[in-house]
This record gives structure tokens, C-alpha cells and sequence, in this order.
């Protein structure tokens, strides 16, 4: 009928109970976070292989203070950062949303991965 139309859309990946929250770190989950359009600008400069091994190391994590067996990846993404400290200098000033936030504590907020996406 014609009222259906007009109802909010459900999102039906939805956990219907909190506890199944952490089910939902599931490997298509992962690859999908990873294939993001939202992060070629990271993917595509100087240091795109040490960010994604880092993201992906910090999306499968599965300690309490998410991302913390991640460290060296992390270490190895910001050396880079700093070789090329130039060309994210440039990029930040084009897009200051091209670069997600990894660098920000990873427990500042325990299920949720600290990046920002913008819909233009």
C-alpha cells in the first residue's frame, strides 16, 4: 500500500541486541571498509601500503584497547608520514578530510574506527 512508501527505510544489518555487536567484524565487513572510495586518497600516495596494513590491522583487532597489537604497523605508517611529510602537508591543505584520523588514540572510543567520511 501506499503508506509503506512513506515509512523510514530499516536498515536490516542492524544488531538486534547489543551483544551481537561484536559479530559484526566479519571478513566481507573488513573487505568492505578496505575497498572504500573514501580512502583512495590515502591508498593511492606515498604511503598506502603502510596505511592499509595499519587500518586492517586495526580493523581486525580484536584486543581492549583496539589497535594496540598494532603498533608497529602504526609506527611504520607514521615514519613514512614523515619521509613524505611534504606531499600529506599538500594533501591536507586540498582535502583536509583525505586523511583518516588512525593516528588518534585507538581507545578513545571502544567499537567504533575513528575515520570520517564526507558525502559531497
Amino acid at each position: 500500500s501506499e503508506n509503506q512508501e512513506n515509512q523510514p527505510i530499516i536498515h536490516q544489518n542492524e544488531p538486534e541486541h547489543k551483544s551481537d555487536v561484536v559479530k559484526l567484524s566479519t571478513e566481507e565487513e573488513i573487505k568492505e571498509a578496505l575497498s572504500c572510495p573514501c580512502l583512495d586518497p590515502m591508498k593511492n600516495s606515498p604511503c598506502g601500503e603502510q596505511f592499509m596494513v595499519s587500518f586492517e590491522c586495526f580493523l581486525r583487532s580484536t584486543q581492549e584497547e583496539k589497535g594496540s597489537e598494532c603498533v608497529q604497523a602504526f609506527s611504520a605508517m607514521q615514519s613514512c608520514f614523515e619521509e613524505n611529510k611534504e606531499y600529506y602537508e599538500n594533501l591536507m591543505k586540498e582535502n583536509p578530510s583525505a586523511i583518516p584520523s588512525l593516528s588518534d588514540t585507538p581507545s578513545s572510543s571502544e567499537n567504533t574506527v575513528p575515520i570520517t567520511t564526507t558525502t559531497t
